[in-house]
């Protein structure tokens, strides 16, 4: 009998070598399954087609419908998918030091070697099904509830549009913040758009009692003009424009902001 393969080392940066099946956001799906069927025996072959719209996994002569929403929850609703298929003969690992990362690291293990591999590391946690590891952590309540294979996921669709406008919230924040740091202004229209995007977000609704996103956006430009005031961060962003504006010089580009003229002058 083959000595089945030790556990691998936490956030291994390597995917079959290291022994991990490494998912990342924007995969297709077809290549998680081939990346899952390397890990199984010859004897338990695991293919998929599309077909008429339908994304089929096909194991141990049946084939198995995945329900996928058209959405980068997709990677893991096929994940989960795959858990239950073969959860006959294999089981599915995540490496915890992954999870909330751009990528998460498994590990498909067949059942009969779970015995010779030994006691499970530290770093690895059996696959919670019917949950998108790249939302948050299962354990820690945090994670959106996906469909699956066989298994319905109530409240998907709301929780897929709560996830959808905290990313947008995120994002615009990262857009104003960086545009207040290079520009040395909080731009009204991102900062706008950024109290409207978290508005949508139902923890911030609770936050704040249903508050219009224009007192979001005072509160935000509160916050930042008081951020941006303190010494530490006043020097830090100095630098930075500094820095940024050495690059723009050897691509002939304008400095991100010329010096202030003295008053007197008009020209």
């Amino acid at each position: 009998m083959t000595t089945p393969p030790d556990w691998p080392a936490a956030n291994d940066v390597e995917a079959v070598e290291g022994g991990y099946v490494t998912v990342e956001i924007g995969n297709e799906e077809d290549g998680i399954v081939s990346g899952f069927a390397e890990f199984l025996a010859p004897q338990h072959p695991l293919t998929s087609r599309a077909d008429d719209d339908q994304f089929i996994v096909t194991y141990g002569g049946r084939d198995y419908v995945v329900p996928l929403s058209y959405s980068t929850h997709d990677i893991y609703i096929t994940v989960s998918s795959l858990a239950e298929i073969l959860r006959g003969e294999y089981a599915v690992f995540v490496d915890r030091t992954t999870v909330g990362e751009s990528f998460n690291n498994l590990v498909v293990a067949a059942l009969a070697t779970l015995d010779q591999r030994g006691p499970l590391p530290p770093h690895l946690v059996p696959l919670q099904v019917g949950f998108d590891y790249f939302t948050g952590d299962p354990a820690a309540g945090a994670a959106l509830a996906v469909p699956y294979v066989g298994h319905a996921a109530p409240g998907f669709a709301e929780g897929q549009a709560a996830h959808a406008a905290k990313v947008e919230g995120g994002r615009a924040m990262i857009d104003v913040m960086l545009g207040s740091v290079f520009t040395g202004k909080i731009e009204d229209a991102k900062l706008k758009a950024a109290a409207s995007a978290l508005s949508n977000m139902p923890e911030v609704k609770a936050e704040l009692g249903g508050r219009p996103s224009a007192d979001i956006a005072d509160e935000l430009r509160k916050f930042m003009q008081q951020a941006l005031a303190e010494p530490d961060v006043a020097k830090s962003v100095t630098e930075v424009r500094q820095a940024m504006d050495e690059v723009r010089k050897l691509t002939g580009q304008p400095p991100l902001s010329r010096p202030r003229k003295p008053w007197w002058k008009f020209w």
